[in-house]
């Protein structure tokens, strides 16, 4: 299974290259037609289809490439396989299809491309997962993407899991499509809201679910209430929450009302800031207040967060990158990075981003002078040493004149 979805994305990808450098899509799918009798160009293109499904991934890729290249001559053979093939066939045969619509499109053949799509908008009703993942990505894995696919994808996304899909391949590829449509599929927000408040779909459902719904419905205030309903429940499993987070990093400002649920939850696992998952569950936490405003109490999180030797590194540059505020707040928060300055190896990573932090804020961090001409000092390492300089032009410009 590993192998065949491998071809199909290498297959999707190629195609793009292939029509982007095209100056004339439709004389090179004619190509091949004009070599052959029509007898034995459509025996050819049987022997192709056939080979779809080769164990040999350089075959089947080679048949995929070779029917692209074929072009709309081969649509009636690969609508006969779409209809009476075996499951992984008609698979491959729907991506084909899908690269056969775009050919169409682009070729001002809409008829055609709209007698394709009705084919595999059908071919999602298919009972067989694997026919349903071919016309998913047929349809949404590049533009211009079938619209009329999104309520078909989302009906997928309520349906239980199949007992003979044991990999969830068919609410995978619709998840997936779904997501690849944006904004546009802002009708499936209800379904996915649906999907995610279910405890009984699995905890890998409902982590793609936080995802989509980031990428569908970003200006919709149900998804970071939503979202952060799932980061602030403890006993939801840790995969869940982290995707929450990184859904609510990717709303931008829409996630400010999460804020101190956010900040909370990161001091809440703080026991817990050496297992390798939550490390990881917390820098996405972090990195989610980048863009979001800060009280001062919430400040303060950071600033402990980025002076505790005890911290993953990471989580520590995520805070680093997240401290953003003005006035008061800003200078006490420059004066405690100056003090974590001071005793840190100078070679540390966590250093020369507080140099540049330091930088960022300018004026405010005037008073951290003494601690960066200090650190200039001491320090033997020059990627640093450039650094301090640049953050003292810009924190006191007319005094700062470091040689």
């Amino acid at each position: 299974m590993l192998g065949r979805n491998i071809v199909l994305a290498t297959f999707i990808f190629c195609f793009g290259i292939h029509w982007a450098t095209s100056s004339n899509p439709q004389q090179r799918a004619q190509e091949p037609s004009s070599k052959l009798g029509k007898t034995a160009q459509r025996e050819k293109t049987e022997e192709l289809i056939g080979q779809l499904t080769n164990k040999n991934d350089d075959i089947s890729l080679g048949a995929l490439k070779s029917l692209e290249k074929i072009g709309l001559d081969a649509i009636d053979e690969l609508l006969v396989a779409s209809a009476k093939g075996d499951p992984e066939t008609r698979e491959m045969v729907a991506v084909v299809l899908g690269k056969l619509r775009h050919s169409a499109l682009r070729e001002k053949k809409k008829d055609v491309g709209d007698a394709i799509e009705n084919v595999l908008l059908e071919a999602l009703s298919d009972p067989n997962h694997r026919v349903v993942n071919g016309a998913a990505a047929a349809l949404t894995f590049t533009e211009p993407r079938a619209k009329k696919a999104i309520p078909k994808l989302a009906a997928i996304l309520e349906m239980p899991k199949s007992e003979t899909d044991t990999t969830d391949l068919a609410w995978a590829a619709a998840i997936s499509g779904v997501k690849r449509f944006g904004t546009d599929a802002s009708s499936t927000v209800a379904v996915m809201l649906r999907v995610l408040a279910d405890k009984k779909n699995s905890p890998n459902r409902r982590s793609a679910v936080c995802e989509a719904l980031a990428a569908v419905g970003p200006k919709d205030v149900r998804v970071p209430d939503a979202l952060r309903r799932v980061l602030k429940d403890d006993d939801e499993e840790l995969g869940v929450r982290h995707a929450a987070a990184s859904g609510l990093a990717k709303v931008g400002t829409a996630a400010q009302s999460a804020v101190s649920d956010i900040v909370a939850v990161v001091s809440k696992t703080s026991a817990k800031k050496t297992d390798a998952l939550y490390s990881a569950f917390r820098k996405t936490l972090t990195l989610s207040l980048a863009e979001l405003k800060l009280s001062s109490s919430e400040i303060d999180v950071l600033s402990e967060i980025i002076s505790d030797p005890g911290e993953h590194p990471s989580v520590r540059l995520a805070a680093l990158n997240a401290l953003r505020c003005e006035g008061a707040d800003a200078r006490r928060a420059c004066r405690r990075l100056a003090e974590t300055l001071m005793v840190l190896e100078p070679d540390s990573p966590i250093a020369m981003a507080i140099v540049q932090a330091l930088g960022r804020f300018g004026q405010a961090a005037i008073d951290t002078g003494p601690a960066l001409r200090q650190t200039l000092l001491r320090s033997k390492y020059i990627p640093l040493n450039d650094a301090i300089k640049g953050s003292l032009s810009l924190i006191d410009p007319p005094k700062s004149k470091v040689r």
